[in-house]
């Protein structure tokens, strides 16, 4: 998915191209860096 978000942290999200299809999850390596909740990129 896409998501866009506003210039500040109290600003609402759009999220656009969802896509749901049927049957379990691929199994996927997971590579994510670990923040706080008020770390924004």
């Amino acid at each position: 998915f896409e998501a866009i978000r506003g210039s500040s942290v109290r600003s609402d999200i759009a999220i656009d191209d969802i896509i749901l299809e049927g049957g379990p999850c691929p199994e996927t390596e997971i590579g994510a860096t670990v923040g706080s909740s008020n770390e924004i990129e």
